[in-house]
């Protein structure tokens, strides 16, 4: 009997301090899910960056890589859905204090990814790298004002 007792016991126990780390690892994969989408979007603005500035020949390549750009910000607003700015993120907590701010750079970005894309399919240089200027104007727009400081990423504490 008390054994059948003792595993009751540990069973319930193992229950309870499972269903207390849920929600960190929910939390944990939210804010991974969160850092592969804004990674998404560096690595095709980085690549973009790099065939403007340095004149290769991959010129057809931007519009697909804008493009890209305009459809991963289409998942910006569900990812940064929960409110999660402490930790292994450099998330602000003032995007869930100004959402609608934060969702209208959100689609600035994407409009300026799209005019980025259409310009690059005219074939202009000088209209691409102003499309360019302006795509990394509207990137640098919300990283002001919602993303830590290169000081106090969550990067540096490692």
């Amino acid at each position: 009997m008390t054994t059948i007792r003792s595993k009751f016991l540990f069973t319930g126990l193992a229950a309870v301090l499972l269903s207390a780390s849920l929600p960190v690892l929910a939390n944990e994969a939210y804010v991974g899910y969160r850092q592969k989408i804004m990674a998404a979007v560096g690595g095709h603005a980085g690549a973009i960056g790099a065939i403007v500035k340095s004149k290769l020949p991959e010129q057809d390549a931007i519009a697909a890589l804008a493009e890209a750009v305009a459809k991963t910000a289409d998942t910006v607003p569900a990812a940064f859905s929960h409110a999660l700015h402490e930790g292994a993120t450099d998330a602000k907590p003032e995007i869930w204090d100004n959402m609608d701010d934060f969702l209208t750079l959100n689609d600035a970005m994407r409009k300026a990814s799209l005019a980025l894309a259409d310009a690059a399919r005219k074939g202009d240089p000088a209209v691409v790298k102003k499309a360019m200027r302006d795509f990394s104007k509207s990137c640098g727009a919300c990283h002001r004002s919602y993303r830590k400081p290169k000081e106090e990423s969550y990067k540096q504490r490692r």
